[in-house]
């Protein structure tokens, strides 16, 4: 024998086939999902700093009858050619030669590149009044590639370079910059 349906019957099936027909939204049981925390960091490093402790000095050399170069290096040994040569003993004030010094300070144990490591190419003039001099061949005390601070987060850089110096070069103080750029790894 076939009974008909309850009213709450009757209306379940039409709730069931207007569900259906309207495609609502799957939901998943409870345990079908998974949540993991992810985790961001950030590191904060102190920026390179450069200070100038002590300037190129190639000191006082007598006017040389034909041209020559005297190259302070940097570990402040020097070495002359041509007419510079017999010249180079002047008597010298205190602190009268030696290579420029910079103390480098930053994050302890970091990297870094200094841009006069292989940078022979750069030059500069010095002047006097209305004469010049060339100074060429840099070089510093740092490796090729980078090198390190020490654990306190400090390098001494040293930087020196090659004079070259004119056949009766005129008398004067001769004065000139140059630029050292250090940058982290």
């Amino acid at each position: 024998m076939f009974s008909r349906p309850t009213h709450s019957a009757a209306l379940r099936i039409a709730l069931a086939a207007v569900a259906f027909a309207t495609g609502g939204t799957a939901m998943a049981a409870p345990g079908d999902t998974f949540t993991l925390p992810g985790q961001a960091q950030a590191r904060v490093v102190e920026p390179v700093d450069i200070q100038s402790v002590a300037d190129l000095r190639f000191g006082r050399i007598m006017q040389p009858a034909s041209a020559g170069t005297l190259t302070v290096r940097p570990d402040g040994t020097t070495a002359t050619t041509g007419g510079v040569t017999g010249n180079a003993n002047t008597p010298q004030a205190v602190n009268g030669r030696g290579p420029a010094v910079f103390a480098l300070f930053g994050d302890p144990n970091r990297r870094f590149n200094a841009s006069t490591t292989t940078n022979t190419s750069l030059q500069i003039t010095v002047t006097s009044s209305t004469a010049s001099m060339s100074v060429n061949q840099f070089r510093d005390n740092t490796g090729p590639g980078f090198d390190q601070l020490d654990s306190s987060g400090y390098f001494a850089l040293f930087v020196g370079a090659r004079l070259n110096v004119g056949a009766n070069q005129q008398v004067g103080n001769y004065t000139g910059n140059f630029l050292v750029t250090v940058r982290y790894n």
